[in-house]
């Protein structure tokens, strides 16, 4: 799937209330040494880094992405039910549920993030706790 249409369907995801304030952006650096490129989200004009700079070959911990993983990683999401983000080994997954269309009041009320989850679902989750004025919880696992 091309970039532009890739970045669509994700940002076509994201709940209204965030809408205009969340983008998803990557680039590419042709002819650099590394051949590498980087992608991030844009959030109120403040830049969440999602992958780094790294050749095509180069090893990934968990949750770490290059631009290529980035594009398979965004490509799968949209492949996901709502459950299966929520609960996704990639931290990606995770805080893109955060900020879903299909998240519910609900169903966001009801989560409980761990102290120790990853920071992009924290931040993404705090963004829609306070756009729709619901309440935001940290305690139990999700």
């Amino acid at each position: 799937m091309s970039w532009s249409r890739l970045k669509a369907k994700i940002e076509d995801r994201f709940a209204p209330s965030v809408r205009g304030r969340v983008s998803v952006h990557m680039t590419s650096y042709r002819d650099a040494v590394s051949e590498g490129g980087r992608g991030w989200l844009l959030i109120d004009q403040t830049e969440l880094r999602l992958a780094v700079i790294q050749p095509f070959d180069a090893t990934l911990g968990p949750g770490q992405h290059n631009q290529w993983s980035l594009h398979d990683a965004l490509a799968a999401y949209l492949d996901l039910k709502l459950d299966q983000a929520l609960i996704a080994p990639d931290p990606l997954h995770r805080a893109l549920a955060m900020i879903d269309r299909r998240l519910g009041r609900g169903r966001f009320e009801s989560l409980k993030l761990s102290p120790d989850e990853h920071p992009w679902v924290r931040q993404l989750h705090e963004l829609r706790a306070a756009a729709e004025r619901w309440r935001a919880s940290v305690g139990g696992a999700a």
